[in-house]
């Protein structure tokens, strides 16, 4: 059987005190406390996964590397300062790494990284990734705009940290046409989206698959996960694809103003918290 590697997808991990605050900039099934992100990652340690970045994952792919036995690979999207306070603390107490998704336009504002803390997490082994400049719906805009929020996310985010920065995450999961040539010529090696399954050697590297880690997903169904049971899997899938349907017919763009609508949240996609 090939090797398969199981890719979380988090956003934020908060202590009860910040979730009131964060309710308003998030829909609030996306918040992970921390007894639930401990908890995880026992898990994690139980099932002798090891957690791997995006850059030996690729390496794997292309024959460049070795993978552990059951790897893994923990992803952030947005770049909330929970990432800092919380999720690295707890990542390095238990030997793991995790990639970061950042969206450039917003590092610095309020509840999001800044700049030093980006650069303190990736001095304590995180990979940081590119989440667009502004996490704009990528259904919504054109080529050209496609193209400068890879860009100018990669050219601000490697300039920022003095270091390359080879991966990318799709906001909301969104896509268009424009998509694959923006990250050919932006010189990504990687894309993660929202699509539920599990990533092989064949996986089409701008197309890997996540499981976005919700208040939804119960300990017993997060260890199924990493165990790449077949059962869980397809359940997950069913969901979704009864989501993108509703997406499809009413369009995108309601599709998410109805998810914030009913969490209480206060942006609309494709705007940035003051």
């Amino acid at each position: 059987m090939p090797l398969s590697v199981p890719i979380f997808m988090y956003h934020e991990v908060g202590a009860e005190e910040d979730m009131t605050a964060l309710h308003s900039l998030m829909q609030r099934n996306y918040l992970t406390s921390l007894e639930t992100f401990r908890r995880h990652l026992e898990i994690l340690r139980d099932e002798g996964a090891t957690p791997v970045t995006l850059d030996h994952f690729r390496a794997w792919q292309t024959g460049a590397a070795e993978l552990p036995l059951r790897p893994v690979v923990i992803t952030f999207d947005d770049g909330y300062a929970g990432n800092h306070h919380y999720a690295v603390p707890m990542l390095r107490e238990f030997g793991f790494t995790a990639t970061f998704f950042v969206i450039s336009g917003r590092v610095g504002t309020a509840h999001m990284m800044s700049w030093n803390q980006l650069r303190e997490i990736a001095s304590a082994g995180m990979e940081i990734g590119s989440h667009t400049w502004s996490h704009p719906l990528l259904s919504q805009i054109d080529a050209a705009t496609t193209s400068e929020e890879l860009r100018r996310s990669r050219r601000e985010l490697e300039d920022g940290l003095g270091a390359p920065i080879n991966h990318f995450a799709l906001p909301f999961g969104d896509i268009n046409t424009h998509y694959r040539q923006a990250m050919e010529e932006s010189g990504y090696a990687t894309g993660c989206t929202s699509v539920v399954g599990i990533n092989t050697r064949k996986t089409d590297p701008f197309m890997l698959r996540r499981f976005a880690v919700t208040t939804a997903v119960s300990d017993l169904s997060f260890a199924s996960l990493v165990r790449c049971e077949s059962r869980v899997i397809r359940k997950i899938l069913l969901v979704n694809s009864i989501k993108r349907g509703l997406a499809r017919v009413i369009g995108r763009r309601n599709y998410e103003r109805l998810g914030n609508l009913r969490y209480g949240v206060k942006l609309l996609p494709g705007t940035r918290p003051q």
